[in-house]
This record gives C-alpha cells, structure tokens and sequence, in this order.
C-alpha cells in the first residue's frame, strides 16, 4: 500500500496522497496449501495470514491481522476417459480471525486498551455440472 498515488500527478489529489503516505505501511501475506487427489474425490486444506496494511499509531498500538484456515473435500463424478461430462459437489470450511488492540481513550493519563477480536465461520457448498 504504501506506493500506491493517485492520479494525475498535480496537485489535484495532494491530500489524499500524503494521507496515504502516512496512514499505510507495507503488508505481509503468507498462503500454504494443498490438495490430495484421491479419484473420485479431492481434500484440501489451506492457510493465510494477512499483516497490518497501517502505520503504527497511538490510536492503533498493536497491529490487526487476519489469519484464515479453511479445508474443503471435492467429489466428481461420471469423469472418464470417453465422456468429459461430468457432475462435482463441492464442501468448504473458512474460519477467519481478525485481532488486534486499539486504544479507548487518548485523553487518558493511563491508556486503557480494547483488544478485539472477531471471528467468522463460513460453510460453503458447491454443486457443479460439466457439458
């Protein structure tokens, strides 16, 4: 994030620059996956971590992430040589996490701290049909 501009380059759009400039910094995102086959059927499983895209304010002391997990299992059928018709169900699990901590009141001579924390679960299914 941190070489992204808008354009043109005069002046026109100056403020939104250097607040991008100042609020963003540079992101990590590391992904590891892998599937099994095992004909008719496809099992995978995967992970993902995703760093704080902002600069490290006193309002944001720690920075936020995201880490997701997922697996899903795959079945084909009616796949063969002679016929490349064929019908696949599909089932997926992700699980994201997002934490970080904030902080609840700048005017404070001792800060207080939010630490939040959210998390989602999703079930996704896929029915598919090649012709």
């Amino acid at each position: 994030y941190t070489n992204i501009n808008l354009r043109p380059s005069s002046n026109l759009f100056l403020v939104e620059n250097n607040y991008i400039d100042t609020a963003f910094a540079s992101q990590h995102i590391i992904r590891l996956g892998a599937e099994l086959k095992l004909d008719p059927f496809k099992i995978r499983a995967g992970y993902n971590f995703q760093s704080d895209p902002f600069k490290k304010t006193p309002l944001l002391t720690n920075a936020f992430h995201n880490i997701s997990l997922g697996g899903g299992f795959k079945l084909v059928i009616g796949r063969n040589k002679k016929h490349e018709r064929y019908l696949v169900f599909d089932l997926t699990y992700l699980m994201t996490i997002t934490s970080g901590q904030i902080n609840a009141n700048d005017y404070a001579t001792i800060p207080r701290f939010a630490v939040l924390k959210t998390g989602m679960h999703n079930f996704i299914g896929t029915v598919g049909f090649q012709f």
